[in-house]
């Protein structure tokens, strides 16, 4: 029996080790009963997954897609214009890519009073608007026109990597960079959050070491006033490496799912299931 009291679900940012919530979508089919969901929240990747579980999109279908994924395909550098676009990449493949994955199950162009009237469920995406130096919350309430896949690559625009995304006016970058976990948005007894960040990153690319200094600088502080016992994480450290790593064998990313199918699934039982 799928226990039943599990009503919000977070998934939170962590780039390429982002692939372990393809084990975590495969622990909650498996564990939970998707029809006590109220809420589901992302935020930068894990606003991708968090909307392919709301969608019901399988984990065989995207394990196997990632499997089959050339990086290159998804690189669209821009060099002669990095002054310009103040990035490295122009993030057009990216969202090709995802609204991909999201044509398999509804319109990928949908917004976000559609989707709720689609699913009943609440899906929200945090993101950092730069011009008004705050975080926006991207919802059916909120912006209930704004088309859910523009929310999605503005909670991943990596400052650097990818260019600032604009929504109507404004423009925003990653929402991790900010609040990587909004608790903030939910009632904490049926909640459940699951984080791919272990420790700090330590990788040969200063610059991708300079945005996780502000990522987890920003967020420790955040997280000082919101200790909780519904954040998990669901990567072991051997993986902490991997957030930018696109060299990935394989094998790296079958590990990554694996570590994280394996912990979420543990988390749940043990936490939810077995405390009963």
């Amino acid at each position: 029996m799928k226990i039943k009291n599990i009503k919000n679900v977070i998934f939170t940012g962590g780039g390429l080790k982002g692939w372990a919530y393809i084990g975590t979508i495969q622990a909650l089919e498996e564990l939970i009963d998707f029809e006590y969901l109220e809420n589901v929240i992302g935020v930068s990747i894990g606003s991708a997954f968090g909307l392919f579980y709301l969608l019901g999109i399988s984990h065989e279908y995207l394990l196997e897609l990632v499997m089959n994924l050339n990086y290159r395909d998804l690189i669209d550098t821009q060099l002669d214009k990095i002054l310009i676009n103040e990035s490295i990449m122009a993030g057009k493949k990216f969202k090709n890519f995802i609204k991909e994955i999201i044509s398999t199950k509804i319109d990928p162009d949908i917004t976000f009073l559609e989707l709720y009237k689609f699913s009943k469920i609440v899906y929200t995406v945090n993101a950092l608007n730069i011009d008004l130096y705050k975080i926006d919350y991207f919802n059916y309430k909120n912006t209930p026109n704004v088309k859910v896949i523009d929310s999605i690559v503005a909670s991943c625009s990596i400052p650097m990597i990818f260019p600032p995304y604009k929504i109507n006016e404004y423009h925003y970058y990653d929402g991790g960079l900010c609040n990587n976990c909004p608790l903030n948005l939910t009632d904490e007894l049926n909640t459940i959050a699951f984080d791919v960040n272990t420790e700090m990153n330590t990788g040969n690319i200063k610059l991708f070491n300079l945005i996780y200094s502000f990522v987890y600088i920003t967020n420790d502080y955040y997280n000082k006033s919101n200790d909780s016992n519904v954040v998990f994480q669901i990567l072991d450290n051997r993986f902490k490496d991997q957030a930018f790593n696109l060299n990935q064998s394989k094998d790296d990313i079958f590990n990554i799912y694996m570590n994280g199918y394996i912990n979420s699934r543990n988390i749940i039982y043990n936490n939810f299931i077995a405390l009963k």
